[in-house]
């Protein structure tokens, strides 16, 4: 954000008319205005009046424009102005923008001629009590002190952040710095006590005044909270509880929150420019002992580079996964990301017959980098120009994990999962990659299904025609049809690699032994095994559905001994370590009559696959109907309000609401719901492991939305629908794209999250047109898979 010059204009006095595109309206009585920074819809970017005329840049939010900023003294003034009056008062903070600066001298910077206003004011110096210059706006004001927090957006300029160069020059690094700042504010206000409500005392006693950010997991996502602009302005969005005693605005309390406390804070979190001048927060003051480590974010943003580069290395390398020697897979407990006690803790140490040495480049942030001493090459292999980094290579086909119970099998299989992301510096798992498309596929009884071809799987119902499952659909699906449906999905989606725990799977998905095929013959079986298809989806030369890519699997495995007729790799876990035991696997097979008559494969087969499968926009809208909310980490709830849900006006999506009293790393504490009511669609999530933070769920939801409204037509399939949602996202950023631009309560899922959800949602509907409709059964690839039974 930035101000113009006395005189501009605001919708009129003067002022030119409102520009979507750029997002500032044009100056009026003297030259227009100019930007800092060209790129449209950037919020932050600072637009400068010109003579006595200019206007005002807001941001990415289109349609809304704001006027001229007032000073830090002009907002001291308003609070004390409203001190006492009925709550609504509040709602005059959401008419301006306020600017925290230094005092421009008069003449001396653009705007400040006569008439001129305060004019331009320059950024990059702290106050004398060591605070960086910001602009604040509140994009919601609460409606009273019981409502969910008022949502404001902190803006700081090029200059103020101070961020180092070298940390703007690729998304990657800029998520990452993001990252780092959200949590340096969060440390902050949990330091200062600020993130404390005040309540009690009665009905006249002060409730309110804590600021609350969201809180990230151990992983390095893009998140609304806190982003950083390409050309290094930094945007900071964060809810606060307008303080009140009863109905009743307390005005000195507000003013020591956001003049005292927010500014502090501010100043110790989000700028480096504090810790270049050698300022630090006074004893007692809000920030004290918090100050940004700039070493600490380079590291940081250093180690979220290395595991991109890595991750975008397995193709090119012939793998699918990595794990770097030195790693630290246990977690403290089932129910705690943080990493085991490394006085405790096993360092990962790949077996020798499966140890491969990656090799991405060397980049300035290299020497921020520190790697495990067994994770390191010997000095005669690393160049100068590289970094490399030695440990277990997955590569494509089937890779079982065997082991006895508690020696890891699951702790890697999660690690896989989890190797989608960059995890945060300290994690443990910080050199464990997986191709992006990596997809954990569980069962989910009574998940909802929706027109999906589950031929391959499930063939001759009793009663029913084959067309009953080339377009399957149910409301309660069993645990091997919802895992068979899974996976179908996933196919569709682009899952190039599944992860299954045998845990979390149907058995009579994985597999079928062969005393119950005596005893159940194949022609009284409709449910086909995963086990006897499996090449067909990993081999290229015998995979039937050639509009899908060949896709890997790893399985963690404790009880069924005829995955290792099919697998390509056995790793067996002792006390957190693996043995490549994938030859003694072979030999056992082989003694057990071969992989032929143990796990005897077959074609896919299948009627369309998905290919093609199109979502009906009217069945979106109706299920998605009314405001969302979010509950607990992974639920999303649709519910109208009392008196119906009306239309949206000007063609806006019914449910574009959101609530973020989900008392799970959300604002507020809004109690979860037992159950779901009559008018109320319920989205459970919980399933899906690979969201890792509520704000995800919650960007998820938001994304269904405006898929629903604004994406799905006739011809538009689901994959063409998540390929322009990530397109949108890459565009205009994550709240902006799902419709929520001043929301810091997001986090950017993958569009296999997304397809996800559209699957699972009850009363979906899909359409499978007669072009998508084709015979894959047999073909070519039937006498592949006859010679590798033999």
């Amino acid at each position: 954000g930035g101000r113009g010059g006395g005189g501009g204009g605001y919708r009129g006095g003067g002022g030119g008319p409102y520009d979507r595109a750029t997002t500032a309206p044009d100056g009026g009585g003297g030259d227009s205005g100019r930007f800092d920074d060209d790129t449209p819809g950037d919020r932050g970017t600072r637009y400068e009046g010109g003579g006595g005329g200019g206007g005002y840049g807001y941001g990415a939010e289109a349609g809304r424009a704001r006027p001229p900023a007032c000073s830090f003294n002009e907002l001291v003034a308003s609070l004390r102005a409203i001190d006492g009056r009925q709550y609504s008062a509040y709602k005059m903070l959401e008419e301006r923008n306020w600017l925290f600066a230094p005092p421009a001298q008069p003449g001396s910077h653009p705007g400040s001629g006569a008439g001129g206003g305060m004019g331009e004011v320059p950024v990059g110096r702290a106050s004398m009590s060591g605070l960086v210059p910001f602009l604040l706006t509140f994009a919601r004001v609460q409606s009273d002190a019981y409502a969910p927090p008022s949502q404001v957006v902190i803006g700081l300029s090029t200059a103020a952040a101070a961020l180092p160069a070298l940390l703007l020059s690729t998304k990657v690094r800029r998520v990452a710095t993001a990252d780092f700042l959200q949590r340096t504010l969060l440390r902050a206000c949990s330091t200062a006590g600020a993130d404390v409500k005040a309540e009690g005392g009665g009905w006249r006693g002060a409730k309110g005044g804590e600021l609350e950010i969201s809180s990230p997991s151990n992983f390095v996502l893009e998140r609304s909270a806190v982003e950083v602009m390409p050309d290094g302005a930094v945007v900071a969005r964060l809810a606060v509880g307008l303080p009140a005693a009863g109905r009743s605005v307390l005005g000195g309390m507000a003013s020591q929150v956001l003049t005292a406390t927010l500014p502090a804070l501010v100043g110790a979190a989000l700028s480096a420019a504090g810790k270049q001048a050698g300022v630090r927060p006074a004893p007692g003051q809000p920030g004290a002992g918090v100050l940004l480590d700039v070493p600490g974010l380079l590291a940081h943003a250093a180690h979220a580079e290395l595991q991109s580069m890595l991750r975008d290395a397995l193709p090119s390398s012939g793998l699918v996964a990595f794990v770097g020697n030195g790693a630290i897979l246990p977690r403290a407990s089932g129910a705690s990301g943080a990493p085991l006690a490394a006085a405790i803790a096993t360092p990962f140490l790949s077996p020798t017959s499966l140890e491969v040495i990656l090799s991405v480049p060397r980049t300035d942030l290299s020497p921020y980098t520190s790697l495990p001493p067994s994770s390191r090459p010997d000095s005669s292999t690393v160049g100068e120009d590289s970094v490399r980094v030695r440990g277990l290579g997955i590569r494509p086909g089937v890779t079982v994990i065997a082991g006895g119970a508690y020696h890891g099998k699951s702790t890697m299989l999660r690690a896989f999962e989890t190797g989608v992301y960059d995890v945060a510096r300290g994690d443990g798992r910080e050199l464990v990659v997986a191709v992006p498309s990596a997809w954990k596929l569980s069962a989910e009884d009574g998940r909802s299904v929706s027109s999906v071809d589950i031929t391959p799987f499930l063939t001759n119902l009793p009663g029913k025609s084959n067309g009953a499952v080339e377009a399957w659909s149910t409301t309660c699906a069993s645990g091997a049809t919802s895992q068979a449906a899974g996976l179908i999905e996933g196919l569709e989606a682009g899952c190039g690699l599944f992860l299954l725990d045998e845990d979390s799977s149907a058995a009579n998905f994985m597999a079928r032994d062969s005393l119950m095929a005596q005893l159940v013959p194949p022609q009284g079986e409709p449910l086909s095994a995963l086990l006897h298809k499996v090449r067909a989806l990993c081999n290229p030369s015998t995979s039937a559905q050639k509009q899908h890519q060949p896709s890997s699997f790893v399985l963690a495995l404790g009880a069924c001994g005829a995955w290792l007729a099919v697998a390509d790799t056995v790793l067996v876990m002792r006390d957190f370590l693996p043995i490549d035991q994938t030859e003694a696997a072979a030999q056992l097979v082989q003694a057990q009559g071969g992989r032929g008559a143990l796990a005897p494969q077959v074609a896919l087969g299948g009627a369309s696959l998905n290919f093609g499968r199109e979502p009906v926009a009217a069945a979106f809208k109706t299920a998605l109907t009314g405001r969302l909310n979010v509950r607990g980490k992974r639920s999303l709830v649709w519910s109208a309000p009392k008196g119906g849900y009306g239309p949206g006006r000007g063609g806006e999506q019914a449910g574009a609401d959101v609530n973020d009293r989900d008392g799970a790393g959300g604002f507020g504490s809004g109690e979860a719901v037992a159950s779901v009511a009559p008018d109320e669609t319920e989205l459970d999530l919980n399933l899906i492991a690979q969201l890792v933070e509520p704000a995800q769920a919650r960007a998820v939801g938001c994304g269904l939305q405006h898929a629903a409204y604004r994406l799905m037509r006739s011809g538009k399939s689901l994959s063409a629908i998540l390929r322009e949602i990530d397109a949108e996202i890459d565009r205009s950023g994550l709240g902006s794209a799902l419709g929520l631009p001043d929301s810091g309560q997001l986090a950017r899922p993958r569009p296999l999250e997304f397809a996800a959800a559209l699957n699972r949602l009850r009363g979906a509907q899909f359409s499978i047109s007669a072009s998508s409709q084709r015979t894959l059964v047999g073909g070519a690839g039937a006498a592949v898979e006859d010679d590798w039974n033999k």
